[in-house]
């Protein structure tokens, strides 16, 4: 995500990954020159986050985006049935 996409998406829901396997969830809440900052879980307050490491959720669910990351990464992952 580019900060312009950032900035016409405050208010709604990103995923935060940076090693495959491992997200968080949260909301953009604000985004400056340099940094978006999203609001992780239960957190009270925002935190700057680069916005290249930042996914907008359009449908599907995080246990989906984390299995095709790791995937794009090599890793081999199962899906149900198989």
């Amino acid at each position: 995500m580019t900060l312009d996409e950032a900035r016409s998406h405050v208010g709604e829901k990103v995923i935060y990954s940076t090693v495959p396997g491992e997200a968080e969830t949260g909301v953009i809440e604000s985004v400056n020159d340099s940094y978006a900052f999203v609001r992780y879980g239960s957190d009270r307050h925002a935190k700057a986050t680069r916005p290249d490491l930042l996914t907008l959720i359009c449908g599907g669910s995080l246990r989906e985006h984390i299995r095709l990351n790791m995937a794009e990464a090599g890793f081999p992952v199962h899906t149900a049935g198989a």
